[in-house]
């Protein structure tokens, strides 16, 4: 890809899977969703809560967050990205971003890139009063900051 002209590669996973063997072998910028998530989520307030299919975030946006990191959940009933396309699991979702704001959270981040695909960030948004960072999104902006002279 780098020699067909590729500028960036995005990995769109919130483990950031392949990320480090990636900048090990190519000379294009390479970025992941989670630790771009971490660290915009971070750019937007001190005490961040995430949101994912797992009770716990990915080890690389816990790494980031550190001490910021102030609640981890997961909506009731989601264990896939499949879960969070029926009604039970969109409104489970707001609950448990509800849930990430009452704990402390001042940013929700989503750690999990199955939200993008659902389109929850503006809903949680608007429900909960805080910033939601979105995986993708973030991923993009570093993507476009690193390439834009490129």
């Amino acid at each position: 890809m780098e020699r067909e002209g590729v500028k960036a590669i995005i990995v769109s996973c919130a483990d950031d899977p392949g990320v480090g063997e990636l900048r090990k072998i190519v000379t294009i910028p390479v970025v992941g969703a989670g630790s771009s998530c971490a660290s915009v989520s971070l750019s937007c307030g001190g005490k961040i809560g995430t949101l994912g299919i797992r009770e716990r975030a990915p080890r690389i946006m816990r790494d980031i967050l550190g001490d910021h990191l102030v609640s981890q959940t997961r909506p009731e009933g989601v264990k896939t990205t499949l879960d969070l396309l029926t009604g039970e699991g969109r409104e489970n979702a707001i609950s448990a971003a509800e849930h990430l704001r009452k704990t402390g959270a001042e940013v929700i981040a989503l750690a999990c890139t199955g939200y993008t695909t659902i389109g929850i960030a503006r809903d949680l948004e608007g429900a909960v009063g805080i910033p939601v960072i979105d995986p993708v999104e973030a991923t993009g902006l570093f993507a476009w900051h690193l390439t834009r002279g490129r």
